[in-house]
């Protein structure tokens, strides 16, 4: 992942991914779209160090990722 100051997540499968946030909330969270192909994604600048991510076939659940700069 990169930040500057942007952020991007760089990564395959990103497709799996429903969405991602920078707070447990979700607010101004990013959405993947469906049959997403690409290889990075432009993401909100991580608080803490963390990632909300939801996945695509459970929605509903909530996880962290801890990324580094």
């Amino acid at each position: 992942m990169t930040c500057n100051p942007a952020c991007t997540l760089a990564g395959s499968d990103l497709f799996l991914i429903d969405s991602v946030a920078a707070s447990s909330g979700f607010a101004g969270a990013v959405r993947v779209p469906e049959g997403y192909t690409g290889a990075t994604l432009a993401v909100p600048q991580p608080a803490g160090g963390t990632l909300f991510l939801r996945l695509r076939d459970d929605p509903a659940v909530t996880t962290t990722v801890a990324v580094k700069p």
